[in-house]
């Protein structure tokens, strides 16, 4: 009789929770017409960027949210100088501290019992308030105080509505804390950002094009391979690719357009000696004359590796051995950049050897170099690492123009291509030794070490910038492999 009653009682309290919650899904789906004149606002501030994020939310809102509760978790130290920041120029702010759910790390089986000790301290923060609107953005401390506050709007204890504005670095898939307020039906709303990898395949594309030229837009039909050569002979400024048109590709229609888009009416001309030069080494006219104008005329070995500098190793290396080449000589070569285009008896053997000279005279002229070393053992993801390296490269060239000599080696830097390698770092000790090195041996070098907001903790040095002569360089960082 005993377990009867107590299957009755669960069963009875099932359906009345679930009658509750059905009735909060319920009333939570409709457009509340009820203005207020003033908005109480529980916002969750979340680690790193999501505090970021909510910051710049929170201050572009009206002047009709003019109370405000900001919950940031007892362990963010990251956090609370921001949020503190912000609660100075919010009137009427107050700053509430909570546990942290779940530490970065930290056990799936362990966190349950820290989230149900955040949970009882949410109660508490939201019951205090009273919020009329609860806002957050995925950090894990919210889902405690979004259950809380869903509690006491299921009972009818409080009216609060949730709205929870997924991170922007989501733009393909909802983050686990959005998944859990989207599908438990918490959230009365979500701003999400989407944005689709449109594909050739795509029908929306087409749809774009069709809606476009209905508003009298016209579309030119043109091939991925229009596109790169187009792309190609207009952006001298920023070459990546000079090389010329593939293998297979149409020559003549890639000179066509060569030939429609002048260097620069405005650009000096080029040095005729030095251009009949370049030409007899193997390249052609316009490639030469180009090289030319963009080193000022500094003569044929500048030009000659600003042309190296921007081409792939491919066009000069066939990759075979001595036995093969001598097997291939009367074998026509591929058109590769700024190699002459004439296909006459002993073409092929005539530019192997210029190249031969080219790639002499490249090395020699390069006099500076500039390195990055990346900290492996932090295991940083792509997009930080490429970030880090680029702190790297801005800190270490505002040390070296800062002097006199430094100036001197980046304007040679800077006519050689700027080239720039970055190389692997087994330790945090192996970047503090070669920051050390390099500085004896009279190179600029800067170690970054990271704010903290994102993947590291803060203070973990990350990647070694250094610029130096080529010799010196090489001497500190010679030793290590490529990343």
């Amino acid at each position: 009789m005993s377990i009867f009653l107590i299957v009755l009682i669960a069963i009875v309290t099932a359906l009345v929770l679930g009658s509750f919650y059905v009735w909060y899904l319920v009333r939570h789906s409709r457009n509340s017409t009820r203005k207020r004149k003033m908005v109480r606002t529980l916002a969750v501030m979340g680690s790193g960027g999501h505090t970021t994020e909510m910051c710049c939310v929170l201050e572009n809102l009206s002047s009709a949210y003019k109370e405000f509760s900001l919950v940031i978790a007892d362990t963010d130290q990251i956090s609370q100088g921001k949020v503190e920041e912000l609660a100075k120029f919010k009137e009427n702010s107050r700053i509430e501290w909570i546990p942290r759910s779940r530490e970065v790390g930290q056990s799936y089986i362990t966190s349950v019992f820290t989230t149900l000790r955040a949970f009882y301290y949410s109660l508490a923060v939201v019951w205090r308030f009273s919020p009329d609107l609860v806002l957050t953005n995925g950090p894990g401390t919210c889902i405690p105080i979004c259950v809380a506050a869903a509690l006491f709007d299921i009972f009818r204890l409080r009216d609060t509505t949730i709205v929870f504005v997924e991170s922007i670095c989501r733009v393909q898939s909802l983050s686990l804390t959005g998944a859990i307020l989207y599908f438990s039906g918490l959230a009365d709303d979500e701003v999400r950002y989407e944005f689709r990898q449109v594909k050739k395949e795509d029908d929306n594309l087409e749809k774009l094009h069709r809606d476009l030229e209905k508003k009298g837009i016209q579309f030119k039909p043109k091939s991925v391979e229009e596109i790169y050569k187009e792309v190609a002979a207009e952006d001298t400024d920023n070459w990546a690719n000079i090389r010329g048109p593939h293998e297979n590709e149409d020559n003549s229609e890639y000179f066509k357009i060569q030939a429609a888009h002048p260097l620069d009416p405005q650009a000096q001309v080029a040095d005729q000696q030095a251009l009949a030069g370049l030409v007899e080494l193997g390249f052609d006219e316009w490639t030469a004359n180009l090289a030319l104008l963009r080193t000022g005329n500094a003569g044929i070995e500048t030009a000659v590796t600003w042309i190296v500098e921007r081409s792939n190793d491919s066009d000069f290396d066939s990759g075979s051995s001595d036995d093969e080449d001598e097997a291939d000589e009367g074998r026509e070569q591929p058109a590769g950049m700024g190699a002459s285009q004439s296909t006459g008896e002993g073409a092929g053997p005539s530019n192997a050897v210029g190249f031969d000279v080219i790639k002499a005279l490249a090395k020699n002229a390069r006099t500076h170099k500039m390195v990055f070393v990346a900290n492996m053992s932090l295991k940083m993801g792509a997009g930080k690492l490429a970030a880090q390296v680029g702190h790297a490269c801005l800190a270490v060239y505002q040390k070296a123009v800062s002097t006199e000599e430094g100036r001197a080696g980046i304007q040679s830097w800077e006519r050689m291509g700027a080239v720039k390698v970055v190389l692997k770092g087994e330790s945090t000790e192996q970047l503090m030794e070669l920051l050390k090195q390099a500085k004896e041996v009279g190179c600029s070098a800067y170690l970054v070490a990271d704010a903290g907001y994102t993947q590291i903790p803060a203070g973990s040095r990350t990647v070694l910038g250094v610029f130096g002569p080529k010799e010196a360089v090489d001497s500190v960082c010679g030793q290590l492999k490529l990343l």
